[in-house]
């Protein structure tokens, strides 16, 4: 120890090792922000199909760019949550998660009834991608992030 350096102590701020969320943390929100704006891609791909997306349809064109935008900004929120270790966010995703188990169940229990579209792949694909993030999320190290061993008391 040198006498030299300043004391280390918490009025110096955070500990870098500490204040950054794993790497498990960080790749399943870029899976989750992959997936959303796979989810976006494809909304917009069937409202230009509708041909929804023409000049004189401006109310249908503004209705889109406003709900996209809240989409955006709830989206971006999740994400910053999960990033800073929000348990909310964390348990709010999980559940849709669960969800999402659900309804790929049920894409896949209909599979013959009609053709593989683009809609149908691309759905499934955010749903792996969705998947992949939950199951980063929880691993140990992830959920020491949202749960510090020293918050969790063991009697």
């Amino acid at each position: 120890m040198n006498p030299y350096n300043p004391p280390i102590n918490a009025s110096n701020g955070p500990d870098p090792a500490s204040s950054t969320p794993p790497k498990n943390v960080g790749f399943g929100i870029n899976l989750i922000a992959v997936s959303v704006i796979l989810g976006f891609a494809k909304i917009a791909y069937q409202r230009i199909n509708e041909r929804s997306f023409q000049i004189d349809n401006t109310r249908s064109m503004l209705s889109f760019g406003i709900g996209t935008l809240i989409m955006c900004t709830i989206a971006y929120f999740i994400l910053r949550s999960i990033y800073l270790g929000g348990k909310l966010a964390l348990w709010v995703y999980l559940i849709f998660t669960i969800l999402t188990i659900v309804s790929l169940t049920l894409i896949f229990s209909q599979w013959n009834a009609t053709p593989a579209t683009l809609y149908r792949i691309t759905y499934i694909v955010q749903g792996v991608l969705q998947i992949f993030a939950a199951i980063l999320l929880i691993l140990p190290r992830s959920w020491r992030w949202f749960y510090p061993k020293n918050l969790i008391k063991v009697i």
